[in-house]
């Protein structure tokens, strides 16, 4: 395990659990574990990010949470439950994701953290329709403020985080994947930094992912 811990991964109750979610695992820690090896041979560069966008109406989404929680036996899972829109990271499922991590990192009954997507996509980056809607710079600032603040709270939990991932994973979607301490990848799962198809910036989702795949397969 990459992080270091005051957990006992090797014994407790909790043991034959967490041996059977991590087998398997892609390790995904930097430089002290196994590389993202199998999951980088399938990144997909010119998936366009902006077709996967939000495209339900707001009305719709208040009437169901962005995030939903549960604990058993000491896993706490998260699931972004943004299907429609493919969980792009709106300001509201941040937030919600900030709060969830900050719960988790007080309370000694969970052990495990996973995050999983809703429906047929992991998460398909930044909601660029709720950023097109407020162009404004210090707009802009708040969304990768509060994205910061989400990527820098899964690596400061002492407890192992687990990305679950099945179809697409893009942009902050990657980053998601890649900042966690596994992952775990369906064989339909893709992985892109497409950004520069639209003119857009993708470098802070390439600080993690040159942290857990090599510059080769990074650039496929």
């Amino acid at each position: 395990m990459a992080r270091e811990s005051s957990n006992n991964f090797g014994a407790g109750p909790h043991a034959k659990t967490t041996s059977r979610l991590l087998k398997n695992a892609v390790f995904l820690q930097p430089a002290r574990t196994v590389p993202l090896a199998d999951a980088a041979g399938k990144l997909l560069c010119l998936i366009d990010a902006s077709k996967y966008s939000s495209v339900e109406s707001s009305m719709a989404e208040q009437q169901e949470p962005v995030l939903l929680s549960e604990t058993r036996d000491g896993i706490a899972t998260l699931t972004l439950n943004r299907p429609r829109q493919r969980n792009a990271l709106s300001m509201a499922l941040m937030g919600e994701l900030n709060a969830a991590l900050s719960r988790i990192a007080g309370d000694a009954d969970v052990k495990i953290v996973i995050i999983r997507g809703n429906g047929p996509a992991f998460c398909a980056g930044h909601d660029l329709k709720e950023m097109r809607a407020d162009d404004r710079e210090e707009a802009h600032h708040r969304t990768l403020k509060e994205c910061a603040r989400l990527m820098t709270g899964i690596v400061e939990l002492p407890k192992p985080v687990i990305a679950r991932v099945h179809g697409i994973a893009t942009a902050a979607g990657c980053q998601l994947v890649a900042t966690c301490d596994l992952a775990i990848a369906a064989d339909d799962a893709r992985f892109a930094t497409p950004g520069v198809n639209l003119g857009l910036f993708c470098s802070t989702p390439m600080v993690a992912l040159s942290r857990n795949v090599n510059r080769k397969q990074a650039m496929e």
